[in-house]
C-alpha cells in the first residue's frame, strides 16, 4: 500500500511540474518531459478528500455559521456587512487582480470548542495577490495565522484557494498537502466594484466559517466615460 501510495504521490507532483509519468514496474517511475503545464483549474486533481468535503459544504456552513449569529443577537451585525456576509453575493470575473489588499477577517459560528462568541470582527492587515504562472497566489503577509497558497479557476463566480498556514509568525509556508495539519482551502469571490472575499471553512476549531474581505490597497480613481 505505501508503494502504491508513493508512486500516485510521484504522478501528480510531475505532472504538476509539467513531465508526464508512466509506471514501468512497481515503484518505478519513467519521465518524460512534456509540454503540458499546469492548468488554471485543476484543483480537483490536488485537494484532498477532507478538503474537497470542506469546499462541498460551503453552502451548509454559510447556513449554520450564520444561524448562530442570528441566534446570538447579531443579525444587525450580519446587516452592516452587507455583500461580504451575503452568501449569494457572488459576481462574474471572480480573479481579484494582482497586487497589495487590506485584508480583514469576519469569524462566524459556534463549536464545540466556542459555544458563547458566535461571531468576531479582527484589525485589517495586509495581504498579497501574485502571477505563479498560469495561477495567481494568495499570501497573508504578517500576523500569527497567516495563510497562502495558489488561487485556481473553478467556475465563473468563483475560484478555489488550496493553500496552508504557517506554525510560527516569521515560519516557513508549507506548500498545500505536504502538512495535511496545516493545509487551509476556501473559495474567492467578487461580491462588488473592487471588493472581494476569501470564504474558509473549519479555518480553526473556535468558529464554523471564516470570511475575509479582500480590499485594494492603492486608492482607486472610477473615470466616468465621455458622453
Amino acid at each position: 500500500m505505501f508503494r502504491t501510495l508513493t508512486v500516485l504521490s510521484a504522478l501528480t507532483l510531475l505532472s504538476l511540474a509539467g513531465c508526464k509519468a508512466t509506471v514501468q514496474s512497481p515503484g518505478t517511475v519513467a519521465v518524460v518531459p512534456s509540454d503540458d503545464a499546469p492548468r488554471a483549474n485543476d484543483w480537483q486533481l490536488i485537494v484532498s478528500d477532507v478538503d474537497a468535503a470542506r469546499i462541498g459544504k460551503i453552502g451548509s456552513s454559510w447556513d449554520a455559521a450564520l444561524a448562530d449569529v442570528r441566534a446570538h443577537g447579531g443579525a444587525k451585525a450580519i446587516a452592516a456587512e452587507g455583500a461580504l456576509l451575503d452568501p449569494k453575493a457572488a459576481l462574474p470575473r471572480p480573479a481579484p487582480p494582482p497586487g497589495v489588499y487590506h485584508c480583514r477577517v469576519v469569524r462566524l459560528g459556534l463549536t464545540e470548542e466556542n459555544r458563547t462568541k458566535a461571531w468576531a470582527v479582527f484589525k485589517p492587515f495586509f495581504c498579497f495577490v501574485a502571477v505563479e504562472g498560469p495561477l495567481l497566489t494568495f499570501t497573508k503577509g504578517t500576523g500569527t495565522h497567516r495563510p497562502g497558497g495558489r488561487l485556481w479557476d473553478d467556475s465563473d463566480t468563483r475560484m478555489v484557494f488550496l493553500g496552508s498556514v504557517s506554525a510560527k509568525p516569521d515560519g516557513p509556508l508549507p506548500a498545500y498537502g505536504d502538512d495535511p495539519m496545516s493545509n487551509q482551502v476556501g473559495v474567492v469571490e467578487h461580491i462588488g466594484d473592487f471588493r472581494w472575499r476569501m470564504v474558509i471553512p473549519g479555518s480553526t476549531p473556535e468558529a464554523k466559517l471564516d470570511v475575509m474581505e479582500l480590499l485594494p490597497d492603492a486608492p482607486v480613481q472610477v473615470v466616468k466615460p465621455a458622453t
